[in-house]
């Protein structure tokens, strides 16, 4: 049986909704009302998932429409294998590779110690 990998999981749609992801960098960013942008394939609508991110400057990036993705079956091994996420049955990730548009932007704060990025 063929693997396949985290990109092509993303074409088998099997979740639609919204989520959000995690970004952090070492600097802050920047980001651009109107910019385009693939922010990465991890994404979650809640559970327990934590991506292994570092950084000092933390963005949490939400989509406002909802789309369409391949939300990861813990129960499947040879899925599990493929993406390298097993024993993580309470995690809740989604796959999600495309551009958004970044329609709002909250600049990070040190206060709340995040920023956010509304996308769509």
């Amino acid at each position: 049986m063929e693997v396949i990998g985290r990109e092509e999981y993303t074409e088998i749609k099997n979740w639609k909704g919204t989520a959000t992801r995690l970004l952090a960098f070492q600097e802050k960013e920047n980001f651009k009302v109107g910019k385009k942008q693939n922010f990465g394939l991890s994404w979650t609508d809640g559970g327990e998932f934590t991506p292994e991110t570092s950084g000092k400057y933390q963005y949490v990036v939400i989509l406002e429409e909802e789309t369409e993705g391949h939300e990861v079956d813990y129960d499947d091994e040879t899925e599990c294998e493929a993406l390298g996420c097993q024993d993580c049955e309470k995690e809740k990730e989604i796959l999600i590779d495309r551009e958004f548009e970044i329609g709002k932007v909250i600049e990070y704060d040190e206060e709340t110690g995040f920023g956010e990025v509304w996308v769509k």
